[in-house]
């Protein structure tokens, strides 16, 4: 009995990691791509056997590594809860794009520990990196952002992002959150 539970185990076991193997890249400034650079983007990354793109929340203003973009605000700005959801409606395009054209999905990193670093919106500039992890006003207000992320809707499937798995791959909190303050 023993041996064949272990067998059990140990065959599921292979088939989630197969299941699980993927390639995947990062693109911060997604957002700001235009069409014809995401289809650029997306057939390269098919092509490479990509099946996952990080994007980030952070709003972009200016070139960014030799790519010229469309600007688009971070999604908070000035003060909790202030949102502006240019970057989600954008992404809600380049997820669908991605997805049903290329077999891509998106992994979302809501935050970044460089925007709390270089103090570029309200959690950086009231909390930075030292209180950001432990202040429970940053704690509810990035609680606020969660939730606000989860539950925006994309137009393409009706669905919130929480639901929307045929899109996104996954959601990480920040990006780099392993820095050495934290």
């Amino acid at each position: 009995m023993k041996t064949s539970l272990f067998a059990a185990c140990f065959a599921l076991a292979g088939r989630a990691l197969g299941a699980a193997s993927f390639a995947g890249s990062n693109l911060y400034y997604a957002a700001g791509l235009t069409t014809d650079e995401q289809d650029y983007l997306f057939t390269n990354l098919k092509a490479a056997g990509v099946k996952v793109l990080r994007v980030w929340l952070d709003g972009q203003s200016s070139e960014q590594k030799g790519t010229k973009l469309n600007s688009y605000s971070s999604l908070e700005g000035a003060s909790p809860g202030t949102f502006n959801d240019e970057v989600l409606n954008r992404l809600d395009d380049v997820m669908y794009r991605a997805a049903t054209q290329y077999g891509i999905k998106l992994m979302i990193s809501m935050h970044s520990y460089n925007t709390l670093q270089a103090q570029n919106d309200f959690y950086g500039k009231y909390w930075g990196t030292g209180y950001f992890y432990t202040n429970s006003d940053a704690i509810s207000a990035f609680q606020n952002r969660i939730n606000h992320i989860m539950s925006h809707k994309n137009p393409h499937n009706g669905k919130t992002w929480a639901q929307s798995s045929e899109y996104i791959f996954a959601f990480e909190a920040q990006n780099e959150a392993d820095q050495p303050n934290c």
